[in-house]
């Protein structure tokens, strides 16, 4: 399984939609499925009330799925209740076991946009942008903690080099004799 993070708005559902459809793997949200497991709908404003207790319901839903070989998007960091950035359980990272990890970032005005647009809630740029630098810092150090790659793409950037990208971490994990 390859991660894919990014704060919220970046485009994770679009870049993991785009390398499914180019590379026949299947693609799954991390929200989505904590949401399916514990049968409740996200809040619209992006906070999440218990960052922590989310992860048993995240690890039962990923032992549902029985691809080896997939793309999981979510999140390193999130907005707790109060709209503070909480980082992920480190533990977290730890269980679901990626093989490497994709974080994508976008201007921070341009994100703003998109929320708003999707989801009619208003988000100051200046914190957008201290959210992606959270997102971005603590995701080098989980991957550096796990001992894997962690690559950092501009949503905007070509997306064939992407995909040459995920085939490379695809070729090396199967040539080290671990499916991803």
């Amino acid at each position: 399984m390859i991660f894919v993070g990014g704060i919220h708005g970046v485009g994770k559902t679009c870049f993991c939609g785009k390398v499914a459809k180019e590379l026949g793997i299947n693609t799954y949200s991390a929200g989505k499925l904590i949401s399916e497991e514990e049968n409740n709908n996200s809040r619209k404003d992006k906070r999440v009330d218990d960052i922590d207790g989310n992860k048993n319901y995240l690890l039962e839903a990923i032992n549902k799925i029985s691809d080896n070989e997939y793309l999981l998007d979510g999140h390193f960091c999130l907005l707790d209740k109060e709209g503070h950035i909480q980082r992920v359980p480190m533990r977290v990272f730890e269980d679901i076991k990626p093989q490497a990890i994709i974080i994508l970032t976008e201007a921070p005005d341009i994100i703003t946009n998109r929320l708003y647009a999707r989801d009619g809630v208003e988000h100051n740029s200046m914190h957008i942008e201290e959210f992606q630098k959270e997102e971005i810092a603590y995701a080098t150090e989980v991957a550096s903690k796990l001992g894997i790659e962690c690559l950092v793409y501009d949503s905007s950037d070509d997306l064939t080099l992407d995909i040459e990208v995920i085939k490379d971490i695809q070729e090396n994990k199967k040539l080290g004799g671990v499916e991803l």
